[in-house]
């Protein structure tokens, strides 16, 4: 650990200003000076969707509970051996979950920073009421009539999520979606968009972090991943309360199972641990016991193979130039083309879409890429390390290749890919046993359904 410190999570508030819910909360790191933070989320809810009838006592723990994410951001700085609540109470239960999801959901953070520790040790987490803070329960007076009932689903602006849109429009009524999206890229808004939403049919959200977390990063305090797709979940059930929602659709495929390295102690580290099924179980299990159930959450990608999705997404020609999965170039709303993540979105769509095409939507050919190769080969398990990204399996990934290989010289890299793990060359492919076998898994996971998953049987 760190050093001897406490952190606080003092305070919640929100309020209801028209059709946008506003909520700021109260972090506190005492040391040997002291660190505050108020970060906030506005929420924009479409005037036609907000419910009339929302519960404003569950919508209060909502609130409080999405401060127990949002708390992770602040405390990873200093890994606070004690964490103190002071707005709330929870049972022994829930605390266990919590130090479930920040010991699991830091597991990347935790391989990347050294800190060794068990998950009973890293954090001790309590309630005190010394500073008890007083309800707004009645702060919402005015209230809009819904239409309709919406079908949340979040948009990345990412190839899983065009999917889940294009595939939920087929299975209910188009104006049942509503897309939801949390401080949006300009590939998200316009793959909503081409989808055929408007602003208008959309929930936002704007996130805004507290600008001294910055400035303890750059002084030298702790700084890593945090498992933001908690965020996205509670946000969800804030959203899903606000409009009279059910059910919430997220992305999520099954390959998000797959750990990213184990370590030396024997620690399973997953940069996607918040996108996997157990953490879906889990998370459904708690938000049933400790705020409503009356929401359903699951991942309509969840029984689907990286290489399905990839499938499905390579039907909708009509997003080819908009997508963007890649996280450095983001902002920039453009592939970097030097990413794992953008080397994995090419392979696994490579054996779908021709390959001028694929030039065309990354700007390039990839495979001649060289300063990619060591990258290919942690994508591919030669090396043990998969990248900290949110990429599909190893399986996936050779099958992807081999597919492409089948039917496509190699170029660039894939020379030394097929030297380093096939150990022939191209023109004998044919009569390697690893190659065949490749291929034998590109059918099978194409046809592979995962039958651990939530998705409705309306939507399945």
């Amino acid at each position: 650990m760190i050093k001897e410190n406490t952190f606080y999570y003092n305070d919640y508030k929100y309020t209801l200003d028209g059709n946008v819910l506003n909520v700021s909360f109260s972090f506190v790191i005492h040391e040997k000076e002291i660190f505050s933070f108020s970060p906030s989320l506005s929420f924009f809810i479409p005037q036609k969707l907000l419910a009339t009838n929302f519960d404003t006592e569950i919508l209060d723990k909502l609130v409080f509970n999405l401060g127990m994410t949002e708390a992770i951001s602040y405390w990873k700085t200093t890994c606070s051996n004690t964490l103190i609540v002071r707005c709330n109470t929870m049972d022994n239960k829930q605390i266990s979950w919590w130090n479930n999801l920040i010991f699991y959901g830091l597991g990347e953070f935790r391989y990347k920073n050294n800190i060794t520790t068990s998950l009973e040790n890293f954090v001790k987490i309590t309630t005190d009421h010394s500073q008890k803070r007083e309800g707004n329960f009645n702060c919402f007076k005015e209230r809009y009539t819904s239409i309709i009932s919406p079908v949340i689903i979040p948009v990345g602006g990412g190839k899983d999520s065009v999917v889940t849109l294009e595939e939920l429009k087929s299975k209910v009524s188009f104006n049942r979606i509503t897309p939801f999206v949390i401080n949006p890229i300009h590939a998200a808004t316009e793959c909503i968009r081409i989808a055929g939403f408007i602003e208008e049919d959309t929930i936002r959200v704007t996130r805004t972090l507290d600008p001294l977390l910055l400035k303890m990063n750059s002084m030298g305090y702790l700084n890593g991943h945090t498992p933001f797709s908690a965020i996205v979940a509670f946000c969800t059930l804030i959203a899903a309360e606000l409009t009279g929602s059910k059910y919430i659709a997220l992305s999520n495929e099954a390959s998000a199972n797959e750990s990213t390295v184990i370590s030396e102690s024997g620690d399973i580290i997953n940069h996607q641990y918040s996108k996997t099924f157990h953490f879906e179980k889990a998370f459904r299990e708690y938000y049933m016991e400790y705020t409503s159930p009356r929401y359903y959450y699951f991942s309509y990608l969840r029984n689907l193979s990286e290489l399905r999705i990839a499938e499905k997404f390579s039907e909708h020609e009509e997003y080819f130039r908009t997508f963007l999965s890649c996280n450095v170039g983001g902002r920039k709303g453009a592939w970097c083309c030097n990413c794992p993540k953008c080397l994995f979105v090419y392979i696994m769509l490579s054996p779908f879409i021709n390959k001028e095409t694929l030039k065309a939507i990354f700007g390039k050919d990839m495979f001649e890429n060289t300063a990619l190769l060591n990258t290919l080969y942690e994508l591919t398990g030669v090396h043990e390390t998969k990248p900290f990204e949110c990429i599909g399996t190893v399986e996936e990934t050779r099958a992807a290749l081999a597919k492409y290989l089948k039917s496509n010289v190699p170029t660039g890299i894939l020379n030394n890919y097929i030297s380093k793990v096939y150990q022939c060359e191209y023109r004998d492919l044919g009569q390697s046993d690893k190659f065949v076998a490749d291929i034998s898994a590109f059918d099978i996971l194409l046809r592979y359904e995962n039958k651990e998953n939530f998705i409705p049987e309306d939507y399945d």
